[in-house]
């Protein structure tokens, strides 16, 4: 099955140079070339071209695989229809990652946030949500499982309730993905809190003696506790 979340990025050099980061990393590539550097420069001249080289420079999607479903092959292809069915007139690349514990499969899949063709930019209201449905029906496609929707297990707020019966995107939500990812990624909370920061959220740990211990902060300042978050 594949897991998906999604995270806006102001530094696109970053998210790329990330990306590459791993020593078995298989790349791909949509509507540019398959070398980090060039896709660099490629991300930067449209964004230039567009006027639009402030603010959000790419949108960074992480897909995770079980490795016993798939091998990283595949997880790249899937990764790169899935950017061409998100954002088709974007140029992307898909870096997928073999992790060593548990010999997970993740993609990390940088979108440039300009539209080669048209110039707007890529609408992040309800992007979670068409990248969930898309990634579902890929995976589906090719005889993998498909994640079951949250339902009994979360306690939504009125006001959540009311966003997700409008399908408008829960910044709780983005947070308990975070988490939930972390969390099967870490052995101890010096990792959990490394793994969380590379998705840009920030643990705070008020101590074992106080009622609510820990406390997530996303990157756009909105925070939670992790009682607040459901099972």
């Amino acid at each position: 099955m594949a897991y998906v979340k999604v995270m806006a990025s102001h530094r696109a050099i970053a998210a790329l140079r990330y990306g590459e980061h791993e020593k078995s990393v298989t790349r791909g590539a949509v509507n540019c070339e398959c070398d980090t550097e060039v896709a660099i420069r490629q991300f930067k001249a449209d964004r230039i071209m567009w006027n639009k080289d402030t603010g959000v420079e790419a949108h960074i999607i992480i897909q995770s695989f079980d490795g016993t479903e798939c091998d990283a092959k595949t997880a790249n292809e899937i990764g790169q229809e899935l950017a061409r069915r998100i954002a088709p007139n974007h140029r992307a690349m898909v870096y997928t990652h073999t992790e060593s514990d548990g010999g997970n499969i993740h993609n990390h899949i940088v979108i440039n946030s300009v539209d080669t063709e048209t110039g707007k930019k890529l609408v992040s209201s309800g992007l979670l949500y068409r990248l969930r449905e898309a990634s579902n029906e890929l995976t589906k496609e090719r005889g993998l499982s498909v994640i079951e929707e949250r339902k009994a297990e979360l306690k939504y707020t009125q006001a959540e309730a009311g966003l997700n019966k409008k399908n408008a995107p829960i910044w709780k939500d983005a947070i308990r993905d975070a988490v939930d990812k972390a969390r099967s990624e870490s052995r101890d909370f010096a990792s959990f809190s490394a793994r969380l920061k590379e998705q840009n959220i920030t643990v705070i740990d008020h101590g074992e003696n106080r009622k609510y211990r820990l406390t997530y902060q996303d990157e756009e300042g909105h925070k939670a506790r992790g009682a607040r978050l459901g099972a």
